[in-house]
């Protein structure tokens, strides 16, 4: 009998053993689980993230059509009156009269000292500029130009 005794041992040895890898597998399949749910959890919330970019990615192309389109009208409408105006300033151009001048002999007191034409300059310079954007008679006339230069002497 002690055949019989050894053999039941032995199976109860190996049946231990066996619960024991069971158990074992168990537990490594629990983890598993565990696993594979907190990875369908990511993927979820990837795919939400995904479609939440893909919207905003959505909503920033159609706002860059809507400015690129407002862009081009605002740049159309530039563009047509700068069209205009830069037709209207050729015609203008092409169709003035050459400017006359007309030479008058300064007399000695029409001249400025060196030391008050630094302050006259700019005044002179201003009177041109006036006369250069003034619209009508394209004449310049010598003796205002002297008589205003003699008031800024005195």
């Amino acid at each position: 009998m002690s055949s019989a005794q050894e053999t039941i041992n032995k199976l109860s040895e190996a049946l231990n053993t066996l619960i024991t890898a069971y158990e074992e597998l168990q537990g490594e399949n629990n983890d598993l689980k565990k696993v594979i749910t907190q990875l369908k959890e990511e993927k979820e919330k990837m795919i939400e993230e995904n479609s939440n970019l893909q919207d905003n990615v959505s909503v920033l192309s159609d706002n860059t059509e809507q400015q690129n389109s407002s862009m081009y009208n605002m740049l159309d409408k530039i563009e047509s009156l700068l069209g205009g105006e830069i037709n209207e300033n050729k015609n203008e151009i092409n169709n003035k009269e050459p400017i006359e001048i007309v030479d008058v002999k300064p007399d000695e007191s029409n001249f400025i000292d060196t030391e008050k034409e630094d302050e006259v300059l700019p005044i002179f310079d201003e009177a041109e500029k006036e006369e250069e954007t003034t619209p009508g008679d394209n004449k310049i006339d010598l003796n205002r130009m002297a008589s205003m230069l003699n008031g800024f002497n005195k």
